[in-house]
């Protein structure tokens, strides 16, 4: 799923994105908190994805943040971009709204400096911008109804749940994000459950809406690999005695207890490889882990 209709442009490099998304080696300020504004939407809607509460932030920002030039909005929307990502624990699925924001916003303004009407009010331009963004957000959220009515034929076809031998025959996964190598970025213990289910000739389909693709590239789908791509998670603390090396807690009075779930550990991810996964099942149709490379680079060339 894109913005509205992508602007009809000439491929432009990561670089060339880079320079014009830093124009400004100081970004204009502004008094409006962007993470705030996402934190707030996602505590008031927790069924909002959050690329997309990510994206509404932006917009919110825009239209808060008046500005009367292409270089000063580029400066801003990228210095915001990057507090937002370092604000989160979990940055991946939050990059796959701001890149896709921002991508947007290139394409406009170039789309803008390529036609004859060069004299258009950049108030004009701005406002149109936050409403085609705010139209976009919108469709969005009704995406996964269309991801359910084109994952319906599996159900029918595999005997998602068999009446007779009740048991499964299709495992589906949900993700957080996907990424450019078809990889994707799950809750915990699901790749445990792919594993299996590849090991039991059961075919892996994961539901996903398309803004949820990410142009990072994980090498590996350990611990590690998070890490680099900036995700902040302890997956295990164990404390008490036969632990030396475990963190203690200071509120706890008795030893060898296990350490308590809190919402953080809910939101807990793993990479699951490409090669685990049978197919997407997205609103735009089904696809090949592999495709969602060529998705991007439709979309950023």
């Amino acid at each position: 799923m894109a913005l509205a209709n992508p602007p009809a442009t000439p491929p432009a490099s990561s670089s060339s994105l880079s320079g014009l998304t830093r124009t400004l080696s100081h970004p204009p300020q502004t008094d409006f908190d962007v993470v705030a504004h996402y934190n707030n939407s996602i505590k008031s809607n927790p069924s909002l994805p959050l690329p997309i509460a990510a994206i509404e932030a932006l917009v919110a920002l825009l239209t808060h943040t008046p500005l009367t030039t292409v270089s000063e909005t580029l400066a801003l929307i990228d210095a915001q971009c990057l507090i937002l990502r370092q604000s989160a624990p979990n940055p991946i699925p939050i990059s796959a709204g701001t890149d896709l924001f921002q991508r947007y916003l290139v394409a406009s303004f170039q789309q803008r400096s390529a036609v004859s009407s060069l004299q258009t009010d950049f108030s004009t331009l701005r406002a149109k911008l936050v409403a085609t963004s705010k139209l976009f957000t919108s469709k969005a959220k009704n995406a996964g109804q269309q991801v359910a009515v084109n994952f319906l034929p599996f159900v029918v076809d595999d005997g998602l749940f068999s009446a007779v031998q009740r048991q499964s025959s299709v495992l589906v996964l949900s993700c957080h994000a996907v990424f450019s190598n078809g990889a994707l970025l799950t809750p915990l213990g699901s790749y445990m459950l792919a594993l299996t289910a590849r090991e039991a000739g059961i075919p892996v389909y994961c539901t996903v809406e398309s803004f949820n693709f990410v142009r990072s590239y994980p090498l590996s789908s350990d611990g590690a690999e998070l890490k680099r791509l900036g995700v902040k998670q302890d997956v295990l603390q164990l404390r008490g005695r036969g632990f030396p090396c475990a963190k203690q807690d200071k509120n706890s009075e008795k030893q060898g207890e296990a350490k308590t779930l809190t919402q953080e550990d809910d939101n807990m991810v793993e990479i699951v490889p490409a090669a685990l996964i049978t197919a997407l099942v997205t609103e735009n149709g089904i696809m090949a882990p592999s495709s969602v490379s060529e998705e991007l680079i439709k979309l950023w060339f």
